[in-house]
């Protein structure tokens, strides 16, 4: 290997407060659709926790599943990943503000709470609420049991940010749903509804 490749292996990547993050400008550009690959799954994280937090490696059908799944995910990304992308640079936030704000959409939690459901340290978390809390997208209140405590909630412009990024993510997936044939998109929303039923929080009928 010469002495230009090794400098390149050996140069660790750019950091910020809350993380790896990759360079402005053209390197942003080619990366959008990963970035808005993992945003997603970011959020989705934030907004469900398995029963039990020990790993289980899959069987053969469910991985095989997963593997179809991911493959749709991408073809559903793919369709509108250039509009997701910008919704994140109009906003500017971070992938690890976006996991906070979905996580704080639908309780109240404090800093240690936030941390532990996201997987973060207690001084990133700290980081990404401050952050947050200054652009006025959530709020903190004195816990009403133990005042020394503060619990942290979305506010409505939190709450709205989020929408933006809902909107987005609807239009690309109304652009591959238009896409496909009459009978595919009928089998398709009977199988997601009873999945949808049995989720958290779920409003879907069967």
């Amino acid at each position: 290997m010469t002495g230009a490749g090794r400098r390149l292996l050996d140069t660790p990547p750019r950091t910020t407060r809350d993380g790896p993050q990759v360079a402005r400008g053209a390197a942003r550009a080619e990366h959008a659709p990963n970035q808005c690959v993992f945003a997603i799954l970011a959020c989705v994280q934030a907004s469900y926790r398995s029963p039990s937090s020990a790993p289980q490696a899959p069987d053969a059908p469910a991985a095989e599943l997963a593997g179809q799944l991911l493959a749709l995910w991408r073809s559903v990304l793919s369709s509108n990943s250039a509009g997701a992308y910008a919704v994140f640079e109009e906003l500017d936030l971070t992938l690890t503000q976006v996991k906070a704000l979905t996580a704080l959409s639908s309780d109240e939690l404090t800093v240690k709470q936030l941390a532990e459901r996201l997987g973060l340290s207690l001084p990133g978390a700290s980081r990404a609420v401050d952050a947050l809390v200054d652009r006025d997208l959530i709020a903190r209140r004195e816990d009403s049991a133990d005042r020394r405590m503060k619990r942290l909630r979305c506010t409505g412009a939190g709450r709205a940010s989020l929408q933006r990024l809902d909107e987005a993510r609807l239009a690309g997936l109304e652009q591959f749903t238009a896409k496909l044939p009459a009978a595919q998109a009928k089998r398709l929303s009977a199988a997601l509804r009873p999945i949808l039923a049995g989720l958290p929080g779920s409003k879907e009928q069967t």
